[in-house]
């Protein structure tokens, strides 16, 4: 388990993976948990005091508002996330879109909503901020509801481009969602959601020579607790993985040696 007490704690549920600072010295990730009396998934931080993560805080930019599933930019000067905002309740939209705050000397500013290249009015949710600045994320913007899949869209002078769905080698009937890939981007770690049998279960796809996806397998074949896991996430170096899983009764975050993603490769499972 990572971080029992401080990051895993049994008065939350629902966490996200953590994301990281490209230094490694700060953590973010969101849980569902009671903020002046209203229950919604809130945004946590804490920071690496020596050896040991501090007490965790709420965001300033989800105390009054909802945001989930964190990730950084590889220079660390933005945090993407999903939101329903705006708030009250009342006003709220009626899907998942993207946001970002950037970093400056006094903290995050306030949230900006990315345009219609990456949200969409089915819903957009779950970003990961890749090696180049491009996003991944999933959407039902072409699909059933409850069958999202995976896009991205480059980032191009300072700019996204039109959202594209990834391939068939990572994208099914079923729901995949919340991408990630390695720091080098020679592979991709998600989330699969099936009915039978029913349940969550982390994938990767390698990258080909040619740039394309090969064909997603389970890292549940190499640790058992991956077959009910979701949400996966790497360490800034890549030496760790990172995943939500019910143990027991409550979901948590457990970590493990990464070395099983490469394990996958060499022995083609």
């Amino acid at each position: 388990m990572f971080a029992s007490g401080i990051v895993s704690r049994s008065d939350y549920h629902e966490h996200s993976s953590p994301a990281f600072s490209p230094d490694g010295k700060e953590v973010y990730w969101s849980a569902y948990c009671v903020v002046n009396g209203v229950e919604n998934e809130r945004i946590f931080f804490s920071k690496l005091e020596g050896d040991t993560w501090a007490a965790p805080e709420v965001v300033e930019f989800t105390k009054e508002s909802d945001g989930g599933c964190p990730t950084f930019s590889p220079d660390g000067n933005r945090l993407y996330f999903h939101s329903w905002r705006p708030y009250p309740y009342s006003e709220r939209s009626d899907h998942y879109n993207l946001y970002y705050v950037k970093r400056s000397s006094d903290g995050w500013g306030e949230p900006i909503k990315l345009d219609s290249t990456v949200n969409s009015d089915k819903g957009t949710w779950s970003p990961f901020c890749g090696p180049d600045g491009s996003l991944y994320f999933d959407s039902e913007r072409e699909g059933v509801k409850g069958t999202g899949d995976i896009y991205y869209s480059r980032f191009v002078n300072r700019t996204f481009e039109k959202a594209e769905r990834l391939g068939d080698s990572v994208n099914t009937k079923h729901r995949e969602f919340r991408p990630y890939m390695a720091p080098d981007g020679s592979y991709i770690l998600f989330t699969r959601y099936t009915l039978e049998p029913k349940g969550n279960q982390i994938y990767v796809s390698f990258r080909k020579p040619d740039r394309s996806w090969a064909l997603a397998i389970s890292l549940g074949k190499k640790i058992e607790l991956c077959k009910s896991a979701r949400l996966p996430t790497l360490s800034p170096d890549g030496k760790y993985l990172f995943f939500c899983a019910f143990k027991d009764r409550d979901v948590e975050i457990y970590w493990v040696d990464a070395k099983i993603i490469e394990e996958c490769r060499s022995n083609k499972l």
